[in-house]
């Protein structure tokens, strides 16, 4: 491995604080670190950790270590958009990790790895992580000035378990690089189809995800409503009789079409005022705070709460709530999941690891899950990503 692999280029991928912790774990005390790096500094953190690495306090560090941590970072943490698609094979995880680098040599291969065109899309290494295979690409660099490019890496990950093949992206790093989504993701896909023959690929058609992504509004939404009638002071039953004989009585409706739909209207302004005084922590798995349909032709509703609080309370959602329907398709869902010992039973589980928002919809072929994290460096997206992939296994 060359002196010093770890260009300010690559280093950008990570944050400052991230690396600095890193590196301040192959001193004595981080004190020492940060001392070595306070003279050495040098224009950014960036250009400084890379002046470090490259001297003699810089022997300090076992690069195959870091190596391995920067990976796992940028295989397992900052992608922050999956693309779900699934896969069919005869072959196991080693038989297909030897086809693959009796290709391309590339079975633990240093991330610094890349050719004499550093502009174009190739494959840098391969790992494995028991049942999973990574395959970590770099394609090109974000469009920034000099001193701020940064190469620009996507992640694949085989699960030879649950039979998925991810691509992972850090979204910002795309847009940045000027990648298109669809034609990135057609570059992946012609470039391992080679490598792997014997692996059949399944990209499911528009209507058999948005009428899996339809089943899974429909199933939250009801236990969502569930809640909400648990919380009535009366049986539904004798509600829906009082609301009749309201408006048949004292409205005088008669057509059965307008009195039915003027009985829905009654209902859901009580369950909407009935939800909007309901805590959070009523809903103890989880509650979708955004959704969008389109019925077919032109028209598309969203509704969304801005907070990302649960969206029950909205009198938008009571609205549309009788117009999606298996016809007009759920475009997109999103939904923040609270992770306790109930609902997740998969190893591991921090005690305080708490829950997760994810927006869920359709995307060339795949089931595209796009996390939501304020921070650039989200350390548990690797459990969420498990997660997600538990919860959203009926649907896959």
């Amino acid at each position: 491995m060359p002196n010093n692999p770890f260009s300010g280029n690559l280093l950008r991928n990570f944050t400052v604080e991230f690396l600095d912790a890193t590196l301040s774990d192959f001193w004595n005390t981080s004190k020492e670190y940060r001392s070595i790096k306070n003279k050495m500094f040098e224009d950014n953190s960036f250009h400084t950790i890379t002046k470090i690495l490259e001297s003699k306090a810089g022997e300090n560090v076992d690069k195959q270590k870091l190596d391995a941590i920067l990976f796992n970072d940028l295989a397992w943490v900052v992608p922050d958009n999956h693309f779900i698609y699934l896969f069919d094979t005869p072959d196991d995880i080693v038989k297909i990790k030897d086809a693959i680098n009796g290709k391309t040599n590339s079975l633990d291969r240093p991330i610094h790895h890349s050719s004499l065109d550093k502009e174009a899309f190739q494959l840098v290494s391969m790992r494995q992580e028991n049942n999973s295979l990574v395959l970590l690409f770099r394609n090109g660099y974000t469009k920034d000035e000099d001193t701020k490019k940064t190469i620009f890496f996507i992640a694949c990950e085989y699960n030879f378990t649950k039979k998925t093949f991810i691509i992972k992206i850090r979204e910002n790093f795309r847009q940045n690089a000027q990648k298109k989504r669809r034609e990135l993701i057609s570059e992946i896909f012609t470039f391992i189809k080679d490598l792997t023959p014997t692996i059949t690929y399944i990209r499911k058609t528009k209507k058999e995800i948005k009428d899996q992504i339809y089943k899974l509004f429909k199933n939250e939404t009801e236990k969502a409503e569930s809640i909400i009638k648990s919380k009535l002071p009366l049986k539904e039953q004798i509600l829906d009789k009082e609301i009749e004989e309201f408006n048949m009585h004292k409205l005088k409706l008669v057509s059965p079409e307008t009195l039915e739909s003027n009985n829905k209207i009654i209902k859901y302004m009580y369950f909407q005022n009935i939800a909007q005084n309901l805590e959070l922590g009523n809903f103890s798995d989880r509650y979708i705070f955004a959704f969008s349909f389109h019925d077919g032709n032109t028209t598309r509703s969203v509704t969304r709460d801005s907070l990302r609080k649960h969206i029950y309370s909205k009198k938008l959602y009571w609205n549309l709530k009788s117009l999606v329907t298996e016809k007009t398709k759920v475009d997109e869902i999103s939904i923040y999941y609270r992770i306790n010992k109930k609902n997740y039973k998969l190893p591991p589980l921090r005690s305080n690891f708490t829950g997760l928002e994810v927006t869920i919809k359709e995307f060339h072929g795949s089931f595209m899950i796009d996390y939501y994290n304020n921070k650039r460096r989200d350390f548990e997206r690797k459990m969420k990503s498990e997660f997600v992939l538990y919860e959203l296994e009926e649907y896959l």
